[in-house]
């Protein structure tokens, strides 16, 4: 998984590689501390074939726990789409 989260290319590149296939929406979170380095990806919310609720408290709470920093919200698209949902 990624280490170091210094470009959103190999952020998007290590994401899609890792959960690009999955059949549902998701989104997860990446903590990262100051020198952007990873120190967590978690899946906070699962949705449907083409949609996905998250509530901020939902990201803030592992957040808060992991003393992050920083973090980078990714979410996928199952269709394969790049158009904006």
């Amino acid at each position: 998984m990624l280490e170091i989260a210094d470009s959103v290319q190999k952020v998007g590149d290590a994401m899609v590689q890792q959960f690009g296939q999955s059949p549902q929406e998701a989104c997860w979170i990446l903590a990262v501390n100051t020198q952007m380095r990873v120190l967590e990806v978690n899946r906070v919310a699962i949705g449907t074939l083409d949609s996905v609720t998250v509530h901020p408290r939902d990201i803030f709470r592992r957040l808060v726990a992991l003393n992050a920093y920083g973090f980078i919200v990714v979410h996928n698209h199952p269709s394969g789409s790049l158009r904006l949902s």
